[in-house]
C-alpha cells in the first residue's frame, strides 16, 4: 500500500507542476501593455518641430489604443535615427539628438 500511495502523491505534484506551468505561460503569453506614449519634442520649433513630430513613430504611438511595452522600446531605440532623418532637409546631417 505504502508503494501506492507515494505513487499517487508524485502523480498529483506532476500534475499540479504541470497545471502551474500551463497558468504561467498563459499569463506571460500575454503582451505587456505599456501606458499611454507621451511624446515631448524640444530644441526645435516651427517647421523643423513639425517634421520631428511627423517621423517619430513615438508621436505616432500616442494615437494607438494600446501597444506593447516590446514596441515602445523599440520605438525609443529607432527614434535618434528617425529625428536625425527628419532634421536633414533643413541642413543638419549631424544633429545631436
Amino acid at each position: 500500500m505504502r508503494f501506492r500511495s507515494t505513487r499517487v502523491a508524485r502523480l498529483r505534484a506532476r500534475i499540479g507542476l504541470f497545471l502551474l506551468l500551463l497558468i504561467l505561460a498563459l499569463v506571460s503569453a500575454s503582451p505587456l501593455m505599456a501606458a499611454p506614449v507621451v511624446t515631448e519634442v524640444r530644441g526645435v520649433d516651427g517647421a523643423m518641430r513639425d517634421n520631428v513630430r511627423a517621423s517619430l513613430s513615438l508621436a505616432q504611438a500616442e494615437d494607438l489604443p494600446e501597444i506593447s511595452v516590446w514596441r515602445v522600446r523599440q520605438m525609443a531605440e529607432a527614434a535618434a535615427d528617425e529625428v536625425q532623418r527628419a532634421l536633414q532637409p533643413f541642413g543638419y546631417y549631424r544633429a545631436n539628438v
